[in-house]
């Protein structure tokens, strides 16, 4: 199962469950600065800042601490190859897409992702499908639309993350459709507490608006 989110306020617990299970072994890699990981290495680690953020919403579904790991920018490819092998669940953190490319890359893991239970988390959800939109309007950072090749283990589905109401997310909302209808794909709008489940070639639409049977996208 492949859970696609804006952030880690996970929605609807009974449905989560089936992906975020006890005392299951979690693997995370950070879209966040690289350099800023080299240099804040400590934050990485159990007890980090940074590490009890993003342990934070997966400790109340039951996941040990010592079970939780973020990769490190000092960690060999032979190590976290084999902790993809031994973890339940693969997360891709927010962050900046690029920095989470490179990283996937670099420990040469794409092929060992697929077939794992994995939940991507903004940046994170984005680099899983198969292409993802590049918006302005949602992020300072970036400035120009653009279509990026992901790594493909969501295909068709284009999720717009953070989505609210707005001129612009709508701008954005409208480009994306336009693409989707002349190319292909389907166009996702999440909001911040807002994701879809996909299992094989089901999809369900959880948290916000969609547990009021409101389905956007």
């Amino acid at each position: 199962m492949i859970g696609l989110f804006s952030n880690s306020i996970f929605p609807q617990r009974k449905e989560m469950r089936e992906l975020i299970k006890p005392h299951s072994k979690v693997l995370c890699f950070s879209a966040s600065d690289i350099q800023w990981q080299k240099n804040n290495v400590d934050e990485l680690l159990i007890n980090g800042r940074y590490f009890n953020e993003q342990y934070a919403p997966f400790r109340e579904f039951g996941i040990d601490r010592g079970d939780f790991y973020i990769v490190t920018p000092y960690d060999s490819r032979d190590f976290v190859k084999w902790r993809v092998e031994h973890s339940d669940l693969i997360v891709l953190l927010g962050g900046y897409m690029e920095n989470l490319t490179f990283k996937l890359k670099y420990y040469d893991i794409w092929d060992k992702l697929e077939g794992k239970n994995i939940i991507g988390i903004s940046a994170g959800a984005l680099v899983l499908c198969d292409e993802y939109y590049i918006l302005p309007n949602v992020d300072d950072y970036y400035v120009e639309y653009e279509i990026v090749e992901g790594i493909g283990l969501v295909e068709n589905y284009r999720p717009l993350v953070h989505f609210r109401d707005t001129k612009e997310h709508w701008d954005n909302y409208s480009f994306v459709l336009k693409d989707c209808l002349k190319n292909k794909g389907i166009p996702i709008i999440l909001g911040d507490d807002e994701g879809i489940l996909i299992d094989g070639k089901s999809i369900k639409f959880v948290g916000g608006s969609y547990e009021n049977n409101k389905i956007g996208g």
